[in-house]
């Protein structure tokens, strides 16, 4: 016998499991649905069967490729239009002369199917329904039989006054060639509102044959997840992958668990990891190649393959569908659904059920209370970090390639590449100069260095955009144009169209992009800084504080070849966020921070008599040092939204130590070495001032805030936030790129002083957004 495997449904009750995925390969304890309908098959010798196919058939086709399950030999049929059940299956064969097994790719059961064809061919039937037995026969559509077993009636779906039978229809029948020949090729027609309502008016021989075995109609995601664990607690007669154990468990191949708080039965697929300390309840379904940190908590939860959960994390009988990473603390209550490869952030707190659709990206301390469906939320990429997140979390290959293909729709020149770990995230550099490529430009790649050590070969280059990968943990990329500087707000926003609508820039085969190595431009920059000292230095010494980073490293190199002297007696140097930040220390002055070691190149240039070109929020202190020299200080933007700043950016790139601290040290030390000076006496032409940097949470627009800060006080204003005098100080506040944070930066005197600016504007901020409120 032939069988028909109905597979064409859209399963809009299982949403968001089946936004990307046919319903028959929903994934029940590591394989689909529909192979245990196949394994069924074969245990009954039923050796050809074709699929009716109708949403996402490439899934299935793709996933059956070799046509062929175990003994089962398959077949694949699409619609071209919506044709019924009773159509489709008549578009599923190509020839009528034999009985057909029709069966359901997305219902499980475990029917003795050779029983059912003898009772078929016993009563010479022209169809037959096997039949269940159920309590609550208002959920099902009813099959009404005499004694004989023939079915006289059927009834959908009633109420208790006319539920006058529990037989439920199964959906699972035998057709004779006499009851095929009665559905017309081509057009709608169903089963059972059509074909068997005419049957039995022409009296034919209809019988209903009742199993007693497991039948589960996954129409929803409750029976879904109720069919899993009917699986692993041995309720069905099924084929599981995996070995069970003698206490209930089933296991994949190469289980890693690390915790002993593991009740059993659960189910781990193949290459599942569990870290130490983790709680994971009864009922518990983790699907191949899931990881859990340590301390998670997991009560009664399915998570399909390729999951991530970071550490502390709880979750409560929900699910989570393929590749969603929950992050650290987040709290799933029951009935959650989370779609496919949805990151959901640290702190986030999903109520009992709420879905989320597949692709999302739930920021950090989120509630959510109701479903997450559309695209009304616009996904933002860049932050003030650049588009930074977990790495194989958040960032992996897949986003990467994206961005380079974004990266190459925007800009049509080369785009140089660097990362700061070349060894350990090659993957991810390859990924995003693949995608650069794909689209028909060039990328120049200066393999591993450090940010600014990039920014000066992207300005010698005059390339127009530079990516910088920040490897880690936690990784980031940073987006730079010409001269080094940091991105505008325009190259942002239309990478983010272009990743929101995947409208990237496609090329012929032999129009792609090419890939040049050009990690020997970093020797130019050893170069410049060796050029910049024009002799040993004498009278003083210089120590690394941190000679294990890449910028100290070569920072030594150059010291060395210009024999100066490296001693632990003279001044201290450290080199921060990837040489951008600079950090002094001397016995008499102890710590120079990075906003008082960029005052101090400031200082130098206007006792030189030149102007300085400096970020939005750089010390304001370096103003009044400005007007005591007669000079001025001009201010870019760090994401300008317009061409506002384009002279001053141009003119910025003419004073590189304002965003490389090694630059920035060697400008130092030559002025020392120049005027014959100790680092004492140098700091001492600086007025005495101190910072403190806050981050202010906030909601809506920050926009309502700074507005409210501009007309209580008489401020001054820049383009990126508000500058706010007080009688001891200032304060700078700025809105992240994202608008989730207010950022302050208090100036005053001393600490003390710039703590309490801070301490009073944050109260002030707090009680702004209550009144809103």
């Amino acid at each position: 016998m032939r069988a028909v495997i109905m597979a064409g449904g859209e399963g809009t009750r299982l949403r968001p499991l089946t936004c990307n995925l046919p319903k028959p390969m929903a994934r029940l304890c590591g394989k689909p649905i529909v192979e245990y309908i196949l394994d069924l098959l074969n245990e009954h010798q039923i050796s050809d069967a074709t699929f009716a196919l109708g949403y996402l058939p490439q899934v299935i086709t793709d996933h059956f490729e070799a046509g062929q399950y175990k003994t089962v030999k398959l077949s694949f049929v699409e619609e071209d239009k919506p044709l019924g059940t009773a159509g489709g299956v008549r578009g599923a064969l190509k020839s009528l002369d034999e009985d057909v097994l029709v069966i359901s790719g997305d219902a499980m059961c475990d029917f003795d199917l050779s029983r059912a064809i003898r009772f078929h061919r016993e009563k010479k039937a022209d169809v037959t329904i096997l039949t269940k037995r159920v309590e609550d026969p208002r959920e099902y559509g009813l099959v009404d039989v005499d004694k004989e077993g023939r079915i006289v009636g059927f009834i959908e779906k009633p109420s208790y006054s006319q539920a006058v039978t529990d037989f439920a229809n199964t959906g699972i029948y035998i057709l004779s060639p006499s009851c095929l020949a009665m559905i017309p090729e081509g057009a709608k027609y169903d089963f059972s509102s059509d074909l068997f309502p005419k049957m039995l008016k022409n009296r034919m021989r209809l019988f209903a044959c009742e199993d007693t075995g497991y039948w589960c109609d996954i129409g929803d995601l409750g029976s879904y997840i109720g069919c899993a664990k009917d699986i692993l607690y041995g309720r069905v007669k099924c084929e599981t992958i995996g070995r069970r154990d003698e206490d209930g468990n089933i296991f994949g191949d190469n289980v890693r668990v690390d915790t002993d708080f593991m009740t059993p039965p659960v189910y781990l697929g193949s290459n599942v990891s569990i870290g130490r300390d983790c709680v994971i309840d009864a009922g518990c379904m983790i699907d191949d190649g899931t990881d859990i940190e340590r301390q998670v908590r997991l009560s009664g939860c399915m998570a399909l393959q390729n999951c991530f959960i970071e550490k502390e994390a709880s979750l409560k009988d929900c699910i989570l569908c393929e590749g969603v990473s929950v992050k650290s603390k987040a709290m799933l209550f029951e009935n959650a659904v989370i779609g496919t490869k949805t990151v959901i952030g640290r702190n986030v707190h999903v109520n009992p059920g709420v879905k989320v659709w597949p692709f999302k990206n739930v920021r950090d301390g989120e509630l959510l209370n109701a479903n997450l469906k559309d695209a009304s939320r616009k996904t933002e990429y860049f932050d003030d970090d650049g588009i930074s997140g977990d790495t194989g979390v958040e960032l992996t290959p897949e986003l990467f390639a994206k961005i380079g293909r974004a990266a190459g729709s925007v800009c049509t020149t080369a785009i140089g590449v660097g990362i700061s770990d070349e060894m350990n995230g090659a993957a991810l550099k390859d990924a995003l100069i693949s995608g650069i490529l794909s689209t028909g430009v060039n990328a120049y790649d200066f393999k591993e260095c450090f940010e600014s050590q990039f920014g000066f070969c992207v300005d010698k280059m005059n390339l127009k955009l530079g990516i910088f990968i920040e490897y880690g943990e936690k990784s980031s990329i940073h987006l730079c144009v010409e001269n080094g500087l940091s991105s505008t707000r325009e190259i942002e926003r239309k990478m983010e169209n272009i990743l929101a609508r995947s409208e990237f820039k496609r090329c012929r085969y032999d129009e792609f992009g090419k890939r040049t190595d050009m990690s020997g431009m970093k020797h130019l920059y050893t170069v410049y800084l060796e050029s910049m000292i024009r002799r040993p230095y004498d009278g003083f010494g210089v120590l690394l504080i941190s000679p294990d980073n890449n910028p100290s490293r070569l920072f030594k190199r150059v010291l060395e070849h210009r024999k100066c002297r490296i001693d632990d007696k003279g001044l201290q140097i450290s080199f921060e966020d990837s040489g951008r930040r600079l950090r002094l220390y001397h016995g008499q002055t102890g710590y120079v921070s990075y906003e008082k070691a960029l005052a101090l190149c400031a200082l130098i240039e206007f006792k030189q008599e030149h102007d300085v070109y400096l970020p939005s929020d750089a010390p304001y202190i370096i103003d009044e040092l400005a007007q005591c020299y007669s000079r001025r200080v001009y201010r870019y933007l760090e994401c300008p939204a317009g061409g506002c700043d384009s002279e001053i950016r141009r003119k910025a790139a003419a004073q590189p130590w304002a965003r490389d601290a090694l630059i920035m040290a060697v400008k130092i030390l030559n002025y020392m070495q120049l005027e014959r000076i100790g680092f004492k006496q140098l700091m001492d032409g600086l007025p005495n001032f101190d910072m403190v940097c806050r981050q202010v949470p906030c909601e809506g627009n920050p926009g309502n805030i700074l507005k409210q800060l501009k007309s209580t006080e008489e401020p001054g204003m820049v383009s990126e936030g508000v500058v706010i005098p007080f009688q001891n100080g200032y304060i700078f506040v700025k809105p992240s790129k994202q608008g989730h944070t207010l950022k302050l930066f208090a100036q005053a005197k001393n600490y003390e002083s710039a703590r309490e600016i801070c301490d009073g504007l944050e109260q002030k901020i707090k009680r702004l957004k209550e009144t809103r409120k």
